[in-house]
């Protein structure tokens, strides 16, 4: 996994019902830290198995004027 600031940008199938959701990650020793005007991103990454990077990320909502993108 390459450490650092990334971005990130949540579309739905529909972006005109919800529009886009953008923000920042900050991947470091296996722990993903950031955000974006609605959600506040925590999580782990696991150890590599094959291909694939094992995530697991708990979304904090902290702007209630923030329609359900994520179904909350």
């Amino acid at each position: 996994m390459i450490e650092g600031l990334w971005v990130t940008r949540f579309v739905q199938p529909d972006p005109a019902e919800t529009g886009l959701l953008n923000g920042v990650v900050v991947i470091e020793t296996s722990r993903i830290l950031g955000g974006d005007s609605g959600y506040v991103y925590l999580g782990e990454i696991g150890d590599k198995v094959g291909e694939i990077w094992p995530v697991v990320i708990q979304l904090k909502k902290h702007d209630q004027r923030i329609e359900g993108f994520f179904n909350d």
